[in-house]
């Protein structure tokens, strides 16, 4: 992922969404841009997160799951992220800041965590579409499953 996103132009990300700068990578329900906060966040297969900081080009690595992440998203005002992990059973929130007007160290917490039912192994046979995360407001989001059931969560 280190090597795509030196690949994209991050003033591109100023005016554009993710999806319109780079499509191809917003295919994966592992990654979201936060326009608001100019980062990006990707769930990795051992669990963590890297939170990429495109105004200071630095990366935040946080250990939030035991499995892997397969799916993630940050809310409509990009102060908090949420991440899901199927093999886990686990939806979790973070509250991501910054200092004032942006400055200083980047802090990011997880604030609430969800256990969640059980996938059927039916609906694991294709990873690209086991699970989205939709912001519906900037404390509710809903997790829907490939077969076609919907949960809402609140921070």
């Amino acid at each position: 992922m280190d090597i795509t996103l030196h690949c994209v132009d991050a003033g591109d990300l100023k005016n554009k969404g993710l999806a319109e700068v780079s499509p191809s990578m917003c295919k994966f329900n592992q990654v979201s841009h936060c326009a608001a906060s100019r980062r990006i966040a990707v769930g990795a297969s051992n669990g963590h997160l890297a939170i990429y900081e495109l105004r200071q080009n630095k990366c935040q690595m946080i250990p939030a799951h035991t499995k892997p992440v397969t799916a993630l998203a940050f809310s409509p005002d990009g102060k908090f992220l949420v991440s899901y992990s199927c093999a886990e059973n686990r939806l979790s929130f973070w509250q991501t800041s910054t200092g004032m007007f942006g400055l200083g160290q980047s802090q990011t917490r997880c604030i609430k965590g969800y256990s969640t039912a059980p996938i059927p192994d039916v609906a694991r046979l294709n990873p690209m579409r086991l699970a989205k995360l939709i912001w519906i407001n900037n404390r509710t989001v809903t997790l829907m499953l490939a077969d076609g059931s919907e949960t809402r969560f609140n921070v």
